[in-house]
Formats: C-alpha cells, structure tokens, sequence
C-alpha cells in the first residue's frame, strides 16, 4: 500500500511537472514566430501573435486554466484542456502547410520555433491531464482518499465560476469586435462605392471628399477628372500647346476633356475587402474604363486633315487674320477657328472608344476619423 501510495504521488507531481511546463511552453510560443516562408531574397517570419490574432486571449485563458488545474491536480479538466490545446496545434500545422499551394504559386514554407513549441506544450498539457487519470484511477481502486479532495472541489468550484464569467464576457467582447470590425469593413467599402459612384456621375468635388489629402493616385486615375490635364494631353496628340488656344478654344476642349471623365468609368465592382496589418483596408474590384489606344493616331490624322482643309478652302479667313493679327495672337485666332471642329472629332471618338477591363486596388484608412482612400492603383 505504502509503495502504491508513492507511485501515486510520483505520477501526480510528474503530471503537475508537465501541465506547468506545457503552460509556460504555451506563453513562450507567443513570442516566437509561427512560420517562414522562404525566397530567394531570404526568409520573411510571420509572428505566432500575427498568426494567432484573435486567438491570442483564449489561449493565454487555456494556458491560465492549465496551471490552476495543475496545481489543483485536477484530471478531467486539465485533460480537456490539453485535448483543446492539441486540436488547436494539429489545425494549426495544417493550415500553415496548406499555404503552400493556396495560390497560384506553389510556396516555400517552413515551420517556426513556435508553432513547434506550441505543438509540444499542447502535448505536454495533454500528458498531464492523462496521466492525472491514471493517478486518480490507481487511488481509486487502492481504495486511497485525498483528504484535501473536498478542498480541491470547493477551488474548483470558484474557478469554474470565474471561468464561466470570462467566457461570457470573452464571448461578448468577441461578439462586440466582430460587429466593429463588420461595421468598419462596411465604411470602407463604403467610401469607394461613393467615390466611384461620384466619378461616374463627374462630380469631382464629392470625390475629392472621400480622398486623403496626400492620397497616393500611383496610376493618375484623378488625372482623367482634371480637364488641365486632359486638355494638355489632348493638345500633345495635336502638336498644339495651352498657349496657342484662345478663350474660345480653351472652352470647347474643356468640355470634351469633361465629356471624357464622364465617359471614363463604364462598370465597377466590389470583389474583395481585407484588413491588413496596420488597420487599413484593402478594396480589390474589377471595372470596364474607356479605351482608347485605337484613337489617338485617328485624332492625329483628323487633326491634321481639318488643318490641311482650312489651310486649302478657307484662306480669305487665314488671310484676315494674319492681315488683323501677328504671333500668338494670330495661332490663337486661327485655332479658334478651327477647334470645333476638333472638337467634334475629339468628341466622337470618345462617344466611339472601345471598352477594357482592369482591376482596381484602393487602401482605405481613418485619416482625422474618417475613412477615406489613401491609395488608388490600377492598370489602363
């Protein structure tokens, strides 16, 4: 008897020995990184915190539980939680292998310290509780009572209790942050749909609401609703500067670079919301905008033709105002009077420019507490 009694309290301490040690293993994971993934510039380390997220508090809640049940030489409870805590080590190992071939390229990923550390303590909390088992199932048929047994139960009872709290109020907050974090995706979303639908109906004042004041426009999407801009890049496919243009002129190209911003976008659409790491928001869409790369040597060629015919059919106009005018005046008059024209043949062939498809990427973040887009990138 007295030699079973030994044993008995042999395989208690050695399982008290590994619930501590898997608990303090448990915590020390979180410090380390979870996996690798190897190129060829070197390894980029994603962190067990990173990789965890909001796991973080149920497990150090899991590793808490361990210790007390531990110390309490609890069997049952310490089991459960070493079964979690292997369940959630085994998913892990899973899903981190399962990253090698989750895209279009295959990857090159490694395990951390880690994700080893925490497979290892998870195995050790299970022992623990196992071995309690096997301890509380010697006792029991040697017919050896702990007298500090309805003390344990009594602990036991308040941790119970105080779990049973902070599961609920774990469940709330967890309810609570997926609320906020719906309703913050939804903003963000939001504020591209806005912005995008203000582009589409030409409003250039609403959609400089929705964008930061140092907003990153990497492809000058903002340039096809600036008709400065537009204008110029149209006068460069004539040969022609800003400074040749008359009021005239200037007001009739202005309002075919107008027409092209209101003709810019032809279809737009959500695919994809994701948080990333610094808290801002990455909006991937697809979108059909204007194409014209089949009417710019047209423009060119019609540009040329309406000088060529002016310069043929309507000298006396020429002559007056070479006669009546000099310099810049004079190719201010003269385009003047042929800019309509232009226009006309600008107009059409925005009205006629084919359609593309593109892939728009925007990064939304709180600037001043308000969503707006920092970042707009796509390809035309």
């Amino acid at each position: 008897m007295e030699q079973t009694e030994k044993n008995i309290k042999t395989l208690r301490l050695v399982a008290m020995i590994l619930g501590l040690a898997g608990s303090g293993s448990v915590l020390l994971s979180l410090l380390m990184d979870a996996y690798k993934l190897n190129t060829s510039f070197g390894q980029i380390a994603y962190s067990m915190t990173k990789y965890m997220s909001g796991l973080i508090l149920f497990v150090v809640l899991m590793a808490g539980c361990s210790v007390a049940f531990s110390l309490l030489k609890m069997a049952v409870p310490q089991t459960i939680v070493g079964s979690v805590m292997t369940a959630i080590a085994a998913f892990m190992c899973w899903h981190i292998k399962s990253k090698e071939g989750s895209g279009t390229i295959r990857l090159n990923i490694s395990f951390g310290t880690g994700a080893y550390l925490f497979f290892l303590a998870a195995i050790l909390m299970l022992s623990a509780g196992i071995i309690y088992i096997i301890a509380a199932n010697k006792a029991k048929a040697a017919g050896i009572e702990d007298p500090n047994e309805a003390k344990r139960k009594k602990i036991a009872k308040i941790i119970y209790i105080c779990l049973g709290i902070l599961v609920v109020l774990s469940i709330g907050i967890f309810i609570l942050s997926a609320v906020v974090k719906a309703q913050a995706k939804k903003e963000a979303k939001s504020v591209v749909e806005n912005y995008v639908a203000a582009a589409m109906a030409y409003d250039v004042d609403k959609m400089n609401t929705y964008l930061a004041p140092d907003v990153k426009d990497k492809n000058g999407l903002m340039e096809a609703y600036t008709p400065k801009v537009m204008n110029d890049a149209f006068l460069s496919v004539m040969g022609v500067t800003d400074e040749q243009l008359g009021e005239d002129s200037r007001k009739c190209l202005t309002e075919s670079s107008e027409f092209f911003g209101k003709s810019y976008l032809k279809s737009f659409g959500v695919d994809e919301v994701s948080i990333n790491d610094d808290g801002s928001y990455t909006i991937k869409a697809h979108a059909k905008i204007i194409d014209m790369s089949n009417t710019y040597e047209t423009l060119k060629t019609s540009s040329t033709e309406i000088a060529n015919d002016y310069a043929t059919n309507h000298l006396e106009e020429i002559y007056e105002i070479a006669l009546t005018s000099s310099g810049d005046e004079a190719a201010a008059k003269l385009m003047d009077l042929m800019m309509p024209e232009i226009c006309a043949v600008l107009n059409e062939s925005i009205k006629n420019a084919g359609e593309m498809d593109t892939e728009f990427t925007f990064v939304v973040d709180k600037v001043s507490g308000e969503y707006k887009i920092t970042e707009i990138d796509y390809k035309d």
